[in-house]
């Protein structure tokens, strides 16, 4: 009795000791009864000391006391009591308990492990189904196109294809929506998910690795013409392009689940290259193509505000990019759901850009019959093509400027001394909004001016590029001295490079289209003018990366200057925006050398210019001119009826 009555007391009072108020004790320490045990003989005792103060940091280590009667040390298998009545486990009672009690510390940690571990494997299974499924999906799709192809009609059946008839303004919107997707793919990648990714998986080489990565997507546009050449030759009642754009942004998507699974799971930088690589090559083979269904279907009056949408939409796409790396910074959620963002987007607008395109069927086209080969892709008269060959230097050089983006996250670690993800993940959407909302308003304009005025493609884009290489010169803010200060020059800076863009990206597809040497074969040329990026986005970006390294740690550490490692000095960063200050303005220059089949046509046949022709000699769209001189032009064309000899 006397046993069981101490027992009560003990409990008592150590419910009395928890609700006592801790706040008035130094160092958030708090006043917590330890059980300490009493021999009597061979029982057990249990008696609490009020006078024991704990800190809730060192509540396990600080359990030895010594009683009046006997020194002993409290057994080291110690947990918090579970309250069972209320689920929930008291902070301020430390009891003792024997080897059959509640589990220990250790168990729970195992516990948790475990939890984690469970939820990590689910996870895991999730991508993996949904990687399954959209590689099944993609292998439907292809075996879908290959039973619908109709039967081909004899050469001498086939009529040659006609230009483009849509001009609804809404319409044109729907058809470029899948640029929306293409742009949040892109604004992404670049701007934050490779460079987070090169840091994550190789930390101490992260601008070298960046480098790489740039690189291995920018190889990826080589698939972009050879894709365009089979896409001129597509004999299919759905047309020549939507098939190709169909089947490729299915297997973007299975790329894009395949870098998500690479980088969570496996944290593989080998599975993670192969799945970018994948991503990269649907991308660039879907994008030729589309540019080549505006081409085809869009009324040739309509080209420039054609080229203003679809800007708009790729910009449109880089904003709700940017927006949802805001969102994921501001929940706390890992940077890889973007690629779920990505994947969302490319199955909402795929539908709208598929039934919107009204493309004629094409197994009854007279196309271009010469084999596919290596020549016949990449190779291009310089006689016959000067002005074509300008529009893809100046975008190789534009790319090669637009690679410093991904050196933003690196220049606001190191200059702005912005350490925290939530930090550089905010300040980095902030830039691209910023960027975006100024580059959407120039696209406006300029589909203003496309409408309204007779103003060239040429001037717009030669203004555009005078405003990105001011916009580059962002190290300025690097001059004041408030952070507050310097968020808000970096802001206005890419404020100007974002409508600088807008103008210079609106006229750059409407060059595109207006200078390429046969609009029959428009998917190859427009491949080739996605690979003009190649020098830009892969080489130039390598190129900026190798200039980072080196004046901006390799050259200062041999002087004598003291370079935190993984980090780099401002000379690198000022050398690096220089460099993009050249390329822009090297681009400015070469687009007012460039000059477009309408010119070259009125200045050879006065007004009777010619806004479409192609080897076939299949249709003419022509403005009113003389009679004698169209007659006369129409006589001094070749009479060629196939592309065999093209």
């Amino acid at each position: 009795m006397v046993k069981r009555a101490a027992l009560l007391v003990s409990v008592l009072l150590a419910v009395r000791a928890s609700e006592l108020p801790n706040e008035d004790l130094p160092n958030r320490a708090k006043a917590r009864p330890v059980m300490r045990r009493h021999h009597s003989g061979s029982a057990r005792v249990a008696t609490i000391s009020h006078t024991a103060v704990i800190a809730p940091d060192a509540a396990l280590t600080e359990g030895r006391e010594h009683t009046e009667d006997t020194e002993d040390k409290v057994e080291p298998k110690q947990r918090r009591l579970e309250v069972r009545e209320q689920g929930i486990f008291s902070p301020d009672i430390l009891v003792d308990f024997s080897t059959d009690g509640i589990r220990n510390e250790q168990s729970v940690q195992s516990l948790t492990f475990q939890n984690e571990q469970s939820v990590h494997i689910s996870f895991c299974a999730r991508l993996w189904l949904g990687f399954c499924l959209s590689t099944i999906g993609s292998l439907i799709t292809y075996l879908y196109l290959q039973a619908q192809r109709g039967q081909e009609v004899a050469p001498e059946e086939s009529l040659p294809p006609r230009p483009g008839t849509i001009s609804a303004s809404v319409q044109i919107l729907c058809i470029t929506s899948l640029s929306i997707s293409y742009g949040a793919m892109i604004s992404s990648m670049t701007i934050f998910v490779l460079p987070k990714e090169a840091e994550h998986f190789f930390p101490k080489q992260s601008s070298i690795s960046l480098g790489f990565l740039e690189l291995l997507g920018a190889v990826s546009l080589l698939s972009g013409p050879v894709a365009g050449q089979v896409s001129d030759r597509i004999k299919h009642p759905m047309g020549r392009r939507r098939p190709m754009v169909l089947l490729c942004s299915q297997l973007a998507v299975v790329g894009t689940i395949g870098c998500w699974l690479s980088s969570t799971s496996y944290s593989s930088p080998i599975c993670f290259s192969v799945c970018l690589l994948l991503q990269q090559i649907a991308w660039n083979c879907a994008h030729a193509a589309h540019n080549a269904l505006l081409s085809d279907i869009i009324h040739p009056t309509c080209t420039g505000l054609a080229s203003s949408l679809q800007t708009i939409n790729v910009l449109a796409g880089g904003l709700l990019g940017m927006l949802s790396f805001q969102g994921l910074a501001q929940t706390g959620l890992h940077h890889t759901y973007i690629y779920a963002i990505q994947v969302g987007l490319t199955y909402l607008f795929l539908p709208v850009t598929h039934f919107s395109a009204q493309e004629a069927a094409s197994h009854t086209m007279l196309l271009p019959s010469n084999p596919v080969s290596l020549r016949t892709i990449f190779w291009m008269s310089h006689s016959k093509c000067t002005d074509y060959i300008l529009v893809l230097w100046e975008r190789g050089f534009y790319y090669a400027s637009a690679a410093s983006k991904s050196f933003l996250l690196y220049f606001a670690r190191d200059r702005l001394d912005i350490t925290s993800e939530k930090d550089q993940a905010l300040l980095l959407a902030e830039a691209s909004l910023s960027t975006v909302g100024a580059a959407i308003l120039g696209s406006v304009l300029s589909s203003v001016l496309f409408t309204r005025t007779s103003i060239r493609s040429q001037s717009i884009a030669c203004f555009g590029s005078i405003l990105l290489a001011i916009g580059t010169q962002f190290w300025v803010c690097l001059f004041f001295k408030e952070l507050e200060v310097k968020k808000m020059i970096l802001l206005l800076f890419f404020a100007v490079y974002g409508f600088g863009k807008g103008s210079y990206m609106s006229a750059d597809l409407a060059l595109g289209i207006a200078t390429m040497p046969d609009p029959d074969e428009a998917s190859r040329y427009m491949g080739l003018w996605g690979l003009s990026a190649f020098l830009g986005a892969g080489l130039g970006g390598f190129v900026m990366s190798v200039i980072l390294e080196l004046f901006g740690d390799i050259l200062p550490v041999s002087y004598g200057m003291k370079v935190k490692p993984g980090s780099y000095c401002i000379h690198g960063y000022i050398a690096l925006l220089c460099m993009c200050l050249c390329c822009q303005l090297y681009v400015a220059h070469l687009c007012l050398r460039i000059r477009t089949r309408a010119e070259h046509d009125s200045m050879k046949f006065g007004s009777g210019t010619v806004q479409r022709k192609s080897k076939t000699n299949a249709f003419l769209v022509e403005s009113t001119g003389a009679p004698r001189e169209k007659e006369a032009w129409q006589s001094a064309m070749p009479e060629e009826t196939s592309h065999a000899d093209g």
